[in-house]
């Protein structure tokens, strides 16, 4: 019997894309769609985003501000915090995989973002898009969108020894992508027109949260926006995958 249910691999293999999107269940020996697989627990009560902090919300791009931005992101990106190494993640898809540590780490991470100043780390869970059919928008959806901090937080407490809930582990994407259509104005780009992206981040194999930048990053405010790209070196180093 294969261990993949989506190809013919009789063992897991991590360079396979359909062997990425089983979860093996140890226990029973058999095989379960990650699509049939839901955790219980509503996100949007237990993690909602914080808003904006007003002085993030200057009608002009204040130089001073983004400046001072640049300088602590500079200074974090070579302090521990950052440079310690990450949990070994290959064999996250396991059911014996022990990740106990990764959340911790991740909200390390994080706090230490967010006490910069500029805007908080935000991500959206894989069932808002599968639902909505779209990617939210900050700020117009921000009832949709989710503080990884108290995401994290949330999750470690009710994770098992193995760092997993209901043998789910947590994943932290940062989605790259080139808007449909692109424009130099505004008004006219897009991130996702067609929502073809959207619809492809709701597969997923583990607990995926992601980072995309027309959700996490102010779209209307210039210095909101500034300060949010000046943080992303810092972003980058709190996820386990990019897409």
């Amino acid at each position: 019997q294969p261990a993949c249910f989506s190809c013919a691999h009789s063992s897991f293999q991590m360079g396979c894309p359909s062997c990425r999107l089983v979860q093996i269940n140890a226990d029973s020996e058999t095989l379960t769609s990650p699509k049939a697989i839901t955790l219980a627990i509503d996100w949007t009560t237990l993690a909602p985003s914080h808003p904006d902090l007003p002085e993030h919300l200057s009608e002009t791009v204040e130089k001073a501000k983004v400046e001072q931005i640049f300088g602590l992101v500079s200074d974090l990106l070579a302090s521990p915090i950052l440079t310690s190494p990450s949990p070994d993640l290959s064999s996250r898809l396991f059911a014996d995989a022990d990740l106990s540590g990764f959340a911790p780490l991740l909200l390390e991470r994080v706090t230490a973002i967010n006490k910069i100043g500029g805007p908080r780390m935000r991500v959206v869970h894989w069932q808002t898009l599968e639902k909505m059919g779209r990617m939210p928008r900050w700020p117009d959806d921000e009832q949709y969108i989710l503080d990884l901090e108290d995401v994290l937080k949330a999750w470690i407490k009710r994770q098992d020894k193995q760092g997993k809930i209901e043998g789910r582990t947590i994943q932290v994407t940062m989605f790259c992508h080139r808007w449909t259509p692109p424009s130099v104005d505004p008004s006219e780009a897009h991130p996702d027109s067609e929502a073809r992206k959207a619809r492809k981040l709701a597969e997923h194999s583990c607990e995926d949260f992601y980072w995309i930048d027309c959700a996490s990053i102010n779209q209307d405010n210039c210095l909101a926006r500034e300060l949010g790209v000046a943080l992303l070196p810092l972003y980058a180093q709190c996820i386990s995958d990019v897409h």
